[in-house]
């Protein structure tokens, strides 16, 4: 079972530096927008507050926003404890432009 207790993305938006911090502490929202459950992922207590538990196969939360979209700079904070017996290439954060005419992946705007 892989883990994030806490995602910062720090943005810094051409028009004016904002920093927006988006926590995996509730499955029903990230950042204030609306998500997506696949599978069965679930809030857990950890020494340093709640977390989100994925299953690392088939749990995933989709959001219809992109956190990055307009930001010049950014930094990723991440703390995580992916299962010792998980697969090799656990995939813990996968963010994908989708073009909004098609609906389909962007191609090499991709970051896992």
């Amino acid at each position: 079972m892989i883990f994030c207790a806490l995602i910062c993305l720090l943005a810094n938006a051409q028009e004016t530096a904002r920093q927006v911090t988006w926590r995996f502490d509730d499955t029903a929202s990230l950042g204030g927008h609306t998500t997506k459950v696949l599978g069965h992922p679930k809030v857990i207590e950890t020494p340093m507050g709640r977390a989100i538990a994925f299953n690392g196969v088939d749990d995933a939360l989709f959001a219809d926003v992109h956190p990055l979209a307009g930001a010049e700079t950014w930094t990723w904070e991440m703390i995580f404890k992916p299962d010792a017996d998980g697969g090799v290439e656990q995939r813990i954060f996968h963010l994908q432009s989708i073009d909004p005419a098609t609906g389909e992946d962007v191609p090499q705007e991709r970051m896992l």
